[in-house]
Order: C-alpha cells, then structure tokens, then sequence
C-alpha cells in the first residue's frame, strides 16, 4: 500500500519513510502542500501522513485542499504535528488520527496500520 508523508522535515520524512518502507509499504513524500496535492491527486496513497501546515498563500490548508477535490476526498489523513494546540486540533476535524512530534515511530506505524485496514 501506497503511503504519501507531506512534511517540510526531511529528518521527520527520512524516518517514517524508513520505518513504513521497512514494514512494507511504498511512500512518497512531498516537501510542501502543493506538491503533496498533486502527488495525491496523481497517486491516490492508501493514506496521507501529514504535517499541519499554516494557511497558504491560496488560502488552503493540506487537509482543506485534500478534502476540496473529489479525487482525494476519500483519502484518509493523519496528521503528525508539532501543532497540539487545541486551535491546531480543531484543524485537523475529520483526519482519522491526530499524532504530536516527537512521535514514536511504533505509534506512526501502528496508525498507518490501523487507517489503512478500515480502509481496505
């Protein structure tokens, strides 16, 4: 199953992507919200694993330009921020799970799991 991390990061991107790759999945990642839309859009990943991003110039956030169009809406997303504030929370209303940096790798990939099976 297709795995897409949208996270400017590297080390964070470098680290789930080892560990799901390893575990048997197939990732891509994009560095920002436009490439990993359009990755999205092009791919249609079993899951998205993303970080909480401000507001865009376009006014989207990731999870507001994920769920806007119809080739990505059913996608389910995690979010995996350093963004934990309640506001930040709200935000990310209808991902299927909501995960603060540092994570530890076994509770990404356990999620990851777990998103991809309801989904199957």
């Amino acid at each position: 199953m297709m795995v897409l991390l949208i996270d400017d990061d590297r080390d964070n991107v470098e680290i789930c992507s080892a560990l799901l790759e390893h575990h048997g999945f197939q990732v891509m990642a994009a560095g920002d919200v436009a490439a990993g839309v359009r990755i999205a859009c092009e791919s249609r990943p079993a899951v998205v694993v993303t970080e909480l991003f401000a507001r865009t110039a376009s006014g989207w956030t990731v999870l507001e330009a994920l769920r806007g169009r119809p080739e990505t809406a059913g996608i389910p997303i995690i979010v995996l921020s350093a963004h934990a504030l309640p506001a930040d929370r709200a935000a990310a209303s209808g991902a299927a799970a909501f995960l603060t940096k540092p994570a530890y790798p076994g509770h990404v990939l356990e999620h990851v799991r777990r998103v991809c099976a309801a989904a199957a």
